[in-house]
């Protein structure tokens, strides 16, 4: 379920725990991209750099999942994209979380 991704990543930023969600909840794309850019030191430094933001954006959209600000696209067959609708919500810096089925499970994706 997309929610549980949300949720954990939710708790992982709330808690300042990344770890366990680095090596478990983020798709293969993304833990190569930042194994490229140096591991997930520098997805602890992204993370806490904009902790603020992504939990604001996070909450918003746990808060409006199935509600009229969040707007759900098929990106693939094993992807989607959840979008929040920034119409209402210009104060919100991240607008899109992407989650992806893979390994049995759904996994993060992308936030931007």
């Amino acid at each position: 379920m997309p929610e549980h991704v949300m949720a954990h990543f939710l708790e992982a930023v709330k808690n300042q725990e990344y770890g366990p969600f680095y090596s478990q909840m983020l798709s293969d794309e993304a833990h190569q991209a930042y194994e490229r850019a140096g591991g997930e030191a520098v997805f602890v430094e992204w993370a806490e750099k904009n902790r603020k933001d992504l939990l604001v954006f996070l909450n918003r959209m746990g808060s409006n999942w199935s509600g009229s600000e969040v707007v759900t696209e098929r990106v693939s067959a094993l992807r989607m994209r959840y979008r929040l609708d920034r119409r209402n919500l210009p104060d919100i810096r991240f607008e899109v979380i992407e989650i992806i089925n893979e390994h049995g499970g759904v996994r993060l994706a992308l936030v931007r």
